[in-house]
């Protein structure tokens, strides 16, 4: 079974484009091969109802998936990653497109 993050991004495209580039070469321990991004697609009606849920305005959405299931433990680890890439108040984190994830949620 495929575990996803859905990531919502306030950021403009080119800025989302460039967050994921920069992460890609900075965290090459994640994302080369445990964690895998997917391109990054303008947000649907269905996800921008979804990220209302959450008191967030998304634009653009990607997916992490978790590639290595005996990584899935860094989840949380990805989303501090992440918010930090993007900024807190710019990305939202959303397990299976349903919960949000924070790096809280790390496991040890």
């Amino acid at each position: 079974m495929a575990i996803d993050l859905v990531c919502h991004s306030t950021l403009d495209k080119t800025d989302v484009e460039k967050a994921i580039r920069l992460l890609s070469i900075q965290r090459a321990d994640l994302f080369s091969y445990k964690f895998l991004i997917s391109k990054i697609l303008d947000s649907d009606d269905v996800d921008e109802e979804i990220a209302r849920k959450f008191g967030f305005r998304s634009r653009f959405v990607f997916l992490i998936r978790v590639n290595d299931k005996n990584e899935a433990h860094r989840m949380g680890e990805v989303v501090g990653v992440l918010r930090k890439a993007f900024g807190p108040q710019n990305v939202l984190v959303l397990f299976e497109n349903e919960t949000e994830v924070g790096p809280e949620h790390q496991s040890s």
